[in-house]
């Protein structure tokens, strides 16, 4: 999914939650934007897919629980209106580091061959496993396209896993710990 089909899923899908808010609430797009703390001008471009930039992992999450619904559903992986799950921004900012690494290791990649596959520096990596840098809404699409991810479950709004992670993943895991646990009996 190019970035340019990204814009226009987004700005479709907004379009048409920011019209369902109206006319349930009465709150026009001013309003809206003002309820979830977004600057209006960068709002008013997403709508009409004209940002250069696409939302930070902050706004993402923030417009996906003012309108609830799934992060899968605002990009255009979904086309059900899936709810979002009520979590606290802690949760929502603290869950990614966790899900990206399981993900990598399940997959049993270090950090460079996972950088690798990503196109990024081996360095971006690190901080995000390490929560010092959060992902940027490219990175988290990238990640999710490249793994055949949720980013529902990436940034903890879903934590159903073989649903949203993968039973590849899962499978390899189980794997894992049992292959541990039979060494330990020894």
């Amino acid at each position: 999914m190019t970035k340019k089909v990204i814009k226009k899923r987004l700005s479709e899908r907004l379009n048409a939650l920011v019209f369902e808010k109206k006319a349930k609430t009465g709150k026009n797009q001013s309003k809206q934007c003002d309820d979830m703390g977004i600057n209006k001008g960068t709002f008013s471009k997403w709508l009409n897919a004209k940002a250069t930039l696409l939302p930070e992992y902050d706004n993402l999450c923030m417009v996906c629980q003012y309108y609830g619904v799934s992060t899968d559903y605002l990009l255009g992986k979904s086309r059900w209106n899936n709810i979002w799950i009520e979590t606290d921004e802690k949760n929502v900012f603290s869950l990614f580091p966790e899900r990206l690494r399981f993900l990598r290791k399940s997959l049993d990649l270090s950090q460079d061959d996972f950088s690798v596959k990503l196109d990024v520096h081996r360095e971006q990596i690190a901080y995000l496993e390490e929560g010092k840098r959060k992902p940027n809404l490219t990175t988290i699409i990238n990640i999710c396209q490249t793994f055949g991810v949720s980013a529902d479950f990436l940034l903890g709004l879903n934590p159903e896993l073989e649903k949203h992670f993968g039973k590849h993943c899962i499978e390899m895991y189980s794997q894992k710990i049992n292959d541990i646990l039979k060494t330990i009996k020894l």
